[in-house]
This record gives structure tokens, sequence and C-alpha cells, in this order.
């Protein structure tokens, strides 16, 4: 028996014991080193140096989907490694295709330029990205799933951001340039219009403006001073109002049917919490506040909504002829509509 410093009698000292200062020593190393560099507590370790250091962005998502989908009783993996796993899968599919065509487009599922999507895909990655996003835990104080689930939309956002601006090819001299950010100092790149519409309204199609709401809603105008992510939270909310741009903007049916989800509500709580310390999120949310509201005015914006509504379920696996049918004639009264107007 010892007696420490504080006049307490001990039987025994643990600290003086080898394998203790051991442990000691790997829980310093492990503190020290970043969270997303961790290796989770699956049989299949090394997931992280995995997806880092694969180069076909294909197969990074795939393995990101094995990894979320991942049986939890016989890999020990937690909510947390899973968010993490989410986390860096999306993290090396933004480096991947960031500003890079021929990784966009064969992500897309386009073989030769055809302008096909593969919307199985679309819709996968739009599951996980949600479902990875939501905070287990928000009863504690900086909360390990709250921060990650934050991460994870954040990311998440910053990819479909990147996917929704494709870099152009050089086919096609018909081009646009930018987005919601067109007069800052980035490099616009002049992509192909027929490529920029057809991955927005695959996206949409895929309902991607349900998720982008979804995320702002709860993590884009979160409780940071909750989970301490005031900084990630504000950048959901830019890469969330960007993401709403791209999908609804140069199409009133998107508009209309982003409107009736719930985004104008969204980018306002967004730019509530944010507005105030972030000068690209209050020039953003007028921009994007300006379309929706003035399709909220439109006398055919009801009919716009159920037109939108309408096409997404026919273009939904199972679809019914009944289904396809009913979106010809909604959209063929809006046509009537326009023209009446005109």
């Amino acid at each position: 028996m010892s007696i420490d410093a504080d006049g307490v009698p001990r039987i025994y000292d643990e600290f003086a014991n080898p394998p203790s200062l051991r442990r000691i020593e790997k829980a310093k190393i492990a503190m020290k080193t970043p969270i997303h560099l961790l290796e989770p507590g699956i049989s299949a370790t090394g997931i992280f140096q995995t997806i880092a250091d694969c180069k076909d962005v294909r197969l990074v998502t795939e393995e990101m989907f094995d990894f979320i989908a991942a049986d939890e009783d016989k890999t020990m993996m937690r909510m947390k490694e899973r968010q993490a796993a989410c986390e860096s899968g999306f993290r090396r599919m933004v480096e991947l295709c960031n500003k890079n065509a021929v990784n966009q487009m064969r992500w897309m599922g386009e073989h030769n330029e055809n302008l096909e999507v593969d919307h199985d895909l679309l819709r996968k990655t739009l599951a996980a990205m949600d479902a990875q996003s939501v905070c287990l835990d928000t009863d504690q104080r900086g909360a390990s799933s709250q921060n990650r689930a934050c991460e994870v939309a954040c990311i998440g956002l910053q990819f479909l951001m990147c996917m929704l601006r494709p870099v152009g090819t050089g086919m096609s001299e018909e081009g646009e340039s930018g987005g919601i950010n067109d007069d800052n100092n980035d490099v616009n790149f002049h992509v192909s219009r027929s490529r920029r519409l057809t991955y927005r309204d695959a996206w949409f199609t895929c309902r991607a403006a349900e998720v982008v709401v979804r995320l702002l809603e709860r993590q884009g105008a979160c409780d940071w001073f909750r989970c301490q992510k005031k900084a990630i939270s504000n950048k959901v909310a830019e890469f969330g109002v960007q993401c709403l741009f791209d999908l609804i903007v140069g199409s009133d049916g998107n508009t209309g049917y982003a409107l009736s989800v719930g985004a104008l509500e969204a980018v306002e709580k967004c730019l509530e919490v944010h507005g105030r310390t972030s000068p690209r999120l209050r020039k953003n949310s007028k921009i994007i506040l300006d379309i929706m509201w003035r399709m909220k005015n439109d006398p055919a914006y009801n009919l716009e909504v159920e037109a939108q509504r309408l096409k997404i379920i026919a273009e939904q696996p199972g679809a019914t002829t009944e289904d396809r049918v009913a979106a010809a004639k909604a959209a063929a009264r809006v046509q009537v509509v326009r023209m009446d107007r005109k």
C-alpha cells in the first residue's frame, strides 16, 4: 500500500504498471489523430485507406455503399463508423469528380457521351446522404454522431453541387457558365447545355430537391450551439442553397415542386441562423428566394406542382402506363395555360 500526494492510501499504483503506461501512450496517439483517419471496429480493416487509394469513382461509391450496409452484429460497425465511411466516400468522390468531365460522365452512367443517366445509382446516393446525416445522440453536447452527421450533409451536398455543374467536354459550342455565383472570382467552366439539363432533371426526378430540403432543415439550420459545428452547418446551408438553385433555375415545374416540399421555409430558416455571419449565404439566398416567391405568386403555380409531382411518379421504378398518361396530360394542361397567358 502507498500514500499518494493528497494523503489517500492506495493498495497499488496502476499508473506505474507498464501495460497501463502503454495504454496511456496509445490513447495519446489516438487523441492526436484526426477522427476521419481512425480505423473503425470492423473486421475488414483499412476502410479509409481503401477509399483514399481508389482512383475509380464508381468503385469508391460501391465501397461506400458496402460499408454503410455492413451488418452491425457481425462487424461491430456503429453508426459513428458508418457516418465516417460515408463522409470519406463522398469526400473522395468530390476529389475525383470536381472539374473532371470524364469521371463525372462515367459516374452518371454515360457511355460515349450518350447523355444516359443511371437513376438507380442516383437514388442510392441520395438515400445514403439522407440516412447518414441523421443525428442520433442529440441529447449530448458536442456529440460525435451529431458532428459527423453534419459533416456527411456538408460533403454530400458538395458532391451533389459538383454533379449539377458538369464540366464541358468541348463537344458543343452552345454553353452556359457558372450558376448562382457567376460574378465571383471562381473559374467558370463552359458546359454543354444539354448535359447540364439532363443531369438536373435526372437528379430532380430522383427526388434530390426533397433530400436537399431535409438536409437544410436538419443540418443547415441546426442548433449549432449543441453540436459545436457552426462553420460546417454554415457550409451545409451554402451548398444546399446552391444545389437548390441548380435544381430549379430555368424550370417552373421544378421550382413549384420544390416550393411544395418546403424549400422556401428551409432557405429562410438557414438565412435566419447564418445570414448575419455569411455574406455569400445572404446573397445566394436572396437570388433563390426571389425565384421562389415569383413562382409562388404565379397563377399557374398549383398546376406546375401537380404536373411535376405526376412526372416524378411516372419516372419512378414500377410506374404504370396510367401514371405516364396522367403526367403527360398534366404537362399538356400547363402548356395550354402558358400559351393562353401569352
